[in-house]
C-alpha cells in the first residue's frame, strides 16, 4: 500500500498514441485502502485525465476494480471521498522531466 502521507507523484504529459495507458504511479487511499487515483494518457484533449477506482465493487468484464469516476483534475477525481482531501497537500505533481 502507497502511503499518502509522504507521496511524490510524477504525471507524464498527455500521449495520445498511448490512450488508455496510465500516466503515473497509481495512490491507494481511504480508510480502509479501498479506493486507487491515477492519470490516463487520453486519445483527445492536451490533458491527462484522472481515474479514481474503488476496490470494493469489481467489474464485470475485467474483473478489476470498477472506475467510479474520470475528471481533469486530480482534485476533482477525490474531491469528497473518505481521505481524498487529505491527498492533494501531500501530493507533489510534476510534469516528468520537470522541476518540483
Amino acid at each position: 500500500m502507497t502511503n499518502t502521507s509522504h507521496t511524490r507523484l510524477t504525471v507524464q504529459p498527455n500521449d495520445s498514441s498511448k490512450a488508455g495507458q496510465k500516466a503515473s504511479a497509481q495512490i491507494i487511499f481511504g480508510r480502509f485502502h479501498q479506493y486507487a487515483v491515477f492519470a490516463v494518457h487520453v486519445r483527445i484533449g492536451l490533458e491527462v485525465q484522472w481515474f479514481v477506482t474503488y476496490a470494493e465493487i469489481e467489474d464485470e468484464v475485467t474483473g478489476a476494480p470498477t472506475v467510479i469516476r474520470q475528471a481533469r483534475t486530480l482534485e476533482a477525481a477525490v474531491d469528497g471521498l473518505d481521505e481524498g482531501q487529505q491527498l492533494r497537500p501531500h501530493i507533489l505533481d510534476q510534469r516528468a522531466g520537470g522541476t518540483p
